[in-house]
Order: C-alpha cells, then sequence, then structure tokens
C-alpha cells in the first residue's frame, strides 16, 4: 500500500508517541508487546476524534480479574481526551457527557452491555463509531435527536462484547496476569500520567492542520474491509504525522490484531473467573517462594521442597486450603508453567541421581509464555545449572 505523504510532525514531538508507550509498557503487560504502538496512536487520535467519519473503540478483556485493569483505566482517563471512566453509564448519562465535553468514555464492567435489558444503551454504542449518527429518546411528551459519537474504552471480565459491537473495536487485547516492570504502588504513576496527558493536549494541538491533510490523502490498507478500514483510519492517519517511519510495524500489528479476532473463545462464569485470578496469583507466589527457597543452589529436592514451603513464614502454604498445600495440589498449580521435577546428579555432592526442582527450569517457566500467551517476566536472573 503506498505511503500517505503529509507535512510530518516536527521530529521533537515523534517522542510524544514513545513517552505514551514507555508509561504503558512501565505499568501493564500486554501479551503481545506491540500491543501497546497502536494504542499510543488511538489516544493521540482521541484528541482528533471531531475530525474523522469514524472513530473505532479499544475493548480489553481478562480472564479473569486482577490484572490492572483499572490501572490502565486510570492511565488511559488521564492521556486521552477528557477521559471519564465509567460502571454503570445510563443511555442519557452517555449522551449528555458527549454533548458537553466530546469525552473519551471508558466503560468498566462492560459486560452488563451484553444483557437484553441494555438494548438501547448497546445500540446506541453500536452507532457511536460515526460521527454523522443520531439517535431518537424521549424529551417530555416528544423526542428528541442526540449524537453517541465519542471515543470509548472497555474492560470486561471472562468474555468479549461480540458479535457487532466486536466488529466496531479496532483493538480487542486479552490480557493475562503478568508482572509489570513497575509496581503501581511504588511510583507515582497518577503524576506521570498527567503530566503526559498534558503534553498530549499541548502536542496534538500544533498538528491540526497536518491531520486533517493527512485525513483527505488516506488510502485504505488492502488487508482490511471497508468497516474495518472506517474504524482504524484515525490511528494510521496519527501514525502518518507523528512518526510515518513506523507505518510497516503498525500494519504488521493491525494485521495480527485482525488476526486474533478470528479466534473463538469461550465465555466463563464471574465465579469462575475469580476462582482462576485466585490460582493465578497462587501460582506466581508459589513459584517466587521456591525461587527464594533455592536460593543460590542448582535446585531442591523434592522431598524437601514441599515441607520447606509448609515450613515458610507469613506464607499461606501452611493453611492453604485450611489443610495447607499438598503434593497433589502443589502439582496442579505448577503444570500450567510445566514445572516439574526431574532426574539430574547435580543435587546432591555425592552425584547419585535424584529428582527435585532445578532453578533454571523455574526461572525458564517464568519467561515463558503462558497458557493464553503471556510472557511472564523472570523474577530471578541468577544463572541455571546443568542437568
Amino acid at each position: 500500500m503506498p505511503n500517505v505523504e503529509t507535512p510530518g510532525a516536527e521530529q521533537s514531538d515523534s517522542s510524544i508517541v514513545d513517552q505514551i508507550e514507555e508509561l504503558i509498557n512501565d505499568y501493564i503487560v500486554f501479551p503481545q508487546e506491540f500491543y501497546t504502538f497502536p494504542i499510543a496512536l488511538w489516544v493521540l487520535a482521541t484528541y482528533y476524534y471531531l475530525l474523522f467519519e469514524s472513530f473505532g473503540y479499544l475493548e480489553f478483556c481478562a480472564a479473569h480479574g486482577g490484572i490492572a485493569k483499572t490501572v490502565l483505566f486510570e492511565i488511559l482517563r488521564l492521556i486521552t481526551k477528557d477521559g471519564q471512566i465509567d460502571e454503570n453509564i445510563t443511555l442519557s448519562a452517555m449522551l449528555t457527557d458527549i454533548e458537553a465535553i466530546h469525552p473519551t468514555k471508558m466503560i468498566d464492567q462492560a459486560e452488563k452491555l451484553i444483557k437484553r435489558d441494555n438494548d438501547n444503551l448497546r445500540s446506541a454504542i453500536l452507532s457511536g463509531t460515526r460521527r454523522e449518527a443520531m439517535i431518537s429518546v424521549r424529551s417530555g411528551k416528544g423526542t428528541i435527536r442526540r449524537s453517541p459519537y465519542c471515543p470509548k474504552v472497555f474492560a470486561l471480565v471472562g468474555r468479549e462484547l461480540g458479535g457487532t459491537l466486536n466488529d466496531r473495536c479496532c483493538i480487542i487485547v486479552w490480557m493475562q496476569p503478568a508482572t509489570p516492570r513497575v509496581s503501581h504502588n511504588e511510583t507515582p504513576f497518577k503524576e506521570r500520567a498527567k503530566e503526559i496527558g498534558n503534553a498530549c493536549a499541548v502536542t496534538t494541538g500544533k498538528h491540526e492542520p497536518e491531520i486533517t491533510a493527512a485525513i483527505q490523502k488516506y488510502r485504505n490498507i488492502d488487508f482490511l474491509n471497508g468497516r474495518e478500514n472506517e474504524i482504524w483510519k484515525p490511528v494510521v492517519v496519527v501514525c502518518e504525522v507523528f512518526c510515518p517511519k513506523r507505518r510497516l510495524e503498525l500494519e504488521q500489528a493491525i494485521a495480527y490484531i485482525k488476526g486474533t479476532k478470528r479466534l473463538e473463545r469461550k465465555p466463563i462464569s464471574l465465579e469462575e473467573a475469580y476462582r482462576l485470578q485466585a490460582e493465578a496469583e497462587d501460582r506466581l507466589q508459589l513459584v517466587r517462594d521456591m525461587i527464594s527457597l533455592i536460593g543460590d543452589g542448582y535446585g531442591m529436592l523434592s522431598g524437601e521442597m514441599l515441607p520447606a514451603l509448609l515450613a515458610m513464614p507469613c506464607r499461606i502454604w501452611g493453611f492453604y486450603a485450611e489443610t495447607g498445600l499438598t503434593k497433589e495440589k502443589m502439582e496442579a498449580l505448577l503444570k500450567p508453567m510445566k514445572i516439574a521435577p526431574r532426574q539430574s546428579r547435580h543435587f546432591t555432592p555425592d552425584k547419585r541421581p535424584r529428582r527435585g526442582y532445578v532453578r533454571s527450569d523455574v526461572e525458564a517457566a517464568l519467561a515463558t509464555p503462558q497458557k493464553g500467551g503471556t510472557p511472564v517476566q523472570v523474577l530471578s536472573n541468577k544463572g541455571g545449572g546443568d542437568a
């Protein structure tokens, strides 16, 4: 596809994309790192959304709770145009906000949109990707026409919005548990996000003429259909103005994201989602504690690991499920990460073959994408031993 020729942003202003990417990457771990780039471009596009005929949504789905969706929403609230977070949004409140301040609406617990009693709100959101869309709502004894058009972000647990609503989302991310580079509690991410949000407002204000020119010269991406080109257009145009040299990188990300929409995922109940959340938290804590017990050694014998875990102070293992962690439950927790004891001659000085957990195996499992494609960062960078 030919590039769109535009005057381009000043070199110094292109760094705003890098700043957004770095901020998000420090606190949020996505299944694939390249998600952050189109999301950063989408953030900048919110400041120009009234210039576009259509604007696609973002959708963040979590296999279960406890995956930093709250932190992600707070970051997006502070860096998008007039970001607002809602949980129990009504149709009337949404339309009033849109007319008053043209915000970026972030709807948490969006599972409620799937229910039949939210048909009017769902219909308005379906129409809300198009600037010319108007819906009729009751006002007194008559009706009035109101606009549902604005950028929107959705967060769900255990399922996607599905069907036609998914078609309105340019980016759908299934998030999984992972360890961020920076702790949410140790660094004041809100102050940092506010500074970047202010920079976004100033920087985007300087480049409206370039955005307008790029819109006029835009050419469709050949592997996207008509609606897909419409909802991706704001992201691609912003890329052309702020970082045109990364155009191919963006198109590769778009191709991947489109491909992942074809994956069929079975929805799960909220009860199951929260059970999986607790189990995932226990699994990561178990692996951290195993690394701590092994220390600088080659590994630890199977017969020693479980008693050592049960004896650890200020840990749940001695009281796990009331009766304490068992061999069977420990193996079940470790199985998704493919951590299991193996035979080696290096556990004891006499070099006799013994079965145990090898430190390098445990550390490697933490660095390997788990089920769902999530890279979990290594919690220890110590070297491994020979089998």
